[in-house]
C-alpha cells in the first residue's frame, strides 16, 4: 500500500463520535484478553529519564541501564474488536511510543498501524504535545489525523508555528473536546474529558475518564494540587477500577533551586495520606505516573518505592496493561 494512503486512514469524526467500521469476523485472530485495554506508553515528566544534561543518580542509572530509562507520560487506548488504537498525548518520545503501539498490534495478530486513529491532548506543556511534529511534512506527512483537544489547546496550536502550519496543510485535523461531554472512540470505548487545575498559562488542562464494556479508568498525569480539587480524592478515585495519578514529585526536596509551588503537582507523600480514607468496599487500583527525573521512587531499592507499596498503591510501568 502507498505510504501516504496508509497514513491517511485516520477515522472521521461526526457529531463528536468517531465513525468506525468493524472488520469482518475471522479476518485476523482476536486476542484472548479484554476487548478494550489501556496500555501505559510512558511514565516520566516532560524531560524523560534520563533528562538532558542531568547527572543525578536516577539519570546516571538510566544511562547505564536502558531498562531504567523512562519515556514521557502517555497512554494508549485499544479496541481489539475494531483493531483501533488511540493515543493520549503526543510526547517527545512519540517515535518509541508509535513503535510500541505497532508492536502490540502485531503480537495480537493485527496489521500494525503506522498512526493511531486519533491523538487526544491533555494540555500545552511541552511534554504533552511536542511529538506532533513527527506527523508533519518533514517526517510522516500524515493527512487529516484527528487531534482532539480543548478549545484553548486548539487555539494554541492554530496560533503558533509549526503547529499552525501543520493544521493549515491538513496534517492535523483538530476536534474540540468539551469538558463533561462523552466522546465515543468506538462502540466499546468512551472517553470523557474534564478540567483539572494546573498551570494554565498556555491552555487549560484536562484529565480523562475512560470506560470500556466492563471497567473504567481515570487518567490525571498533571494537576496543580489536590487542595484545589473539588472534592475528596479518595472518594473520587473510588468511582473507578483504576486510577493513574500525578506522581511527579515524592517530596519537597526534589527540585533544588526551583519552587515546587510554582511548578505545581501534588507530592506523592500527600496523595498517599489523602488516599488512606478510600472506602473499604471497593479498592480502586491506584498507580502514580509522570515521574520527575529526580523522584526517589525511580530507585528500585529505595525507601520511597517501599512507602508507596506499603500504602497499597503502585507505580505505573511502561507496557503495563489495564483491561477495560
Amino acid at each position: 500500500m502507498d505510504r501516504r494512503k496508509f497514513l491517511s486512514r485516520s477515522a472521521a469524526v461526526l457529531a463528536g463520535a468517531f465513525v468506525v467500521r468493524s472488520r469482518s469476523a475471522g479476518e485476523v485472530p482476536r486476542p484472548e484478553k479484554a476487548a478494550t485495554t489501556a496500555v501505559v506508553l510512558g511514565t516520566a515528566q516532560d524531560g524523560g529519564v534520563p533528562q538532558a544534561g542531568c547527572r543525578c543518580p536516577n539519570c546516571l542509572r538510566a544511562r547505564n541501564d536502558p531498562k531504567a530509562a523512562r519515556a514521557v507520560a502517555s497512554l494508549g487506548l485499544y479496541d481489539w474488536v475494531e483493531g483501533k488504537a488511540f493515543l493520549i498525548d503526543a510526547t517527545p518520545d512519540l517515535k518509541l511510543q508509535l513503535d510500541r503501539i505497532h508492536d502490540r498490534f502485531v503480537r495480537a495478530g493485527w496489521p500494525g498501524p503506522a498512526v493511531p486513529e486519533a491523538v487526544v491532548l491533555s494540555h500545552a506543556h511541552v511534554g504533552h504535545y511536542a511529538g506532533l511534529i513527527h506527523f508533519g511534512y518533514e517526517s510522516m506527512n500524515a493527512r487529516g489525523l484527528p487531534v482532539c483537544a480543548s478549545s484553548s489547546m486548539a487555539a494554541f496550536l492554530t496560533a503558533h508555528h509549526p503547529w499552525k502550519f501543520m493544521v493549515e496543510r491538513g496534517h492535523l485535523a483538530l476536534r474540540t473536546l468539551v469538558p463533561g461531554r462523552p466522546l465515543a472512540l468506538t462502540p466499546r470505548l468512551t472517553l470523557v474529558p474534564f478540567l483539572v487545575p494546573h498551570r494554565d498559562e498556555l491552555s487549560d488542562t484536562m484529565g480523562f475518564r475512560v470506560s470500556g464494556p466492563e471497567k473504567s479508568l481515570v487518567y490525571i498525569p498533571d494537576i496543580q494540587n489536590w487542595t484545589s480539587w473539588p472534592g475528596a480524592l479518595a472518594e473520587f478515585v473510588s468511582a473507578f477500577d483504576y486510577a493513574l495519578l500525578d506522581g511527579t514529585f515524592f517530596g519537597p526536596e526534589e527540585a533544588p533551586g526551583r519552587s515546587l509551588e510554582e511548578i505545581g503537582h501534588p507530592l506523592i507523600q500527600d496523595s498517599l495520606r489523602l488516599l488512606q480514607t478510600r472506602p473499604s468496599g471497593k479498592r480502586t487500583a491506584v498507580f502514580f505516573t509522570h515521574f520527575n527525573h529526580g523522584n526517589p521512587v525511580l530507585d528500585p531499592e529505595g525507601q520511597a518505592r517501599k512507602t508507596v507499596r506499603a500504602a497499597g498503591c503502585g507505580l505505573a510501568e511502561e507496557n503495563q496493561e489495564f483491561g477495560l
